[in-house]
């Protein structure tokens, strides 16, 4: 017989830090991923934008510095429910020096959840993203292919101030 904790000990997720942000045009975490976790959940949350709705983006982050080279490769999909449409988002062939997450906008909240795969090692490093607004949704998967420990990351958008909150969550081993 299992008992609930004998489960609750064998696994699931640890919260390892919450930021609030309000209208700022990007937001940083530093020192987040260690080795203590391989796998990381993130969670933006009420996420909007000041202006016009604009294109939101992830790099990873390296000793407080962006990765901001082309070495980031995705695939996925873009839907809406408004006008039952699905666009197919890539990076291109050589790569982008970022992540689309989303496209936040002014009226309405954003969601966007990021299984995060590796960051800390020098192994491949590997994702999984959801995101959702006011009957827009996006899933994308990609990978980075540089051998870098990251221990952070940046969400910003491609203009002007975002408002939000971000969770990140370790999955313990």
């Amino acid at each position: 017989m299992t008992r609930a904790r004998d489960v609750a000990s064998q696994g699931g997720l640890v919260l390892l830090n919450t930021t609030t942000f309000s209208a700022v045009s990007s937001v940083s975490i530093n020192n987040v991923f260690n080795a203590t976790y391989d796998n990381y959940k993130i969670i933006y949350s009420n996420v909007n934008i000041s202006t016009s709705s604009q294109n939101a983006f992830v790099r990873l982050r390296a000793s407080g510095a962006d990765l901001s080279t082309t070495t980031y490769h995705f695939g996925g999909t873009d839907t809406t429910t408004t006008a039952t449409t699905t666009a197919a988002v890539s990076s291109n062939s050589a790569g982008d020096s970022e992540i689309y997450v989303g496209a936040p906008s002014v009226t309405n909240k954003h969601s966007i959840e990021i299984e995060l795969y590796n960051p800390f090692n020098s192994a491949l490093k590997s994702f999984f993203i959801r995101s959702t607004r006011d009957g827009f949704g996006i899933q994308v998967s990609g990978y980075n292919t540089t051998a870098t420990p990251f221990d952070g990351l940046t969400f910003y958008p491609s203009a002007n101030n975002i408002t939000g909150t971000i969770s990140v969550y370790g999955y313990k081993k």
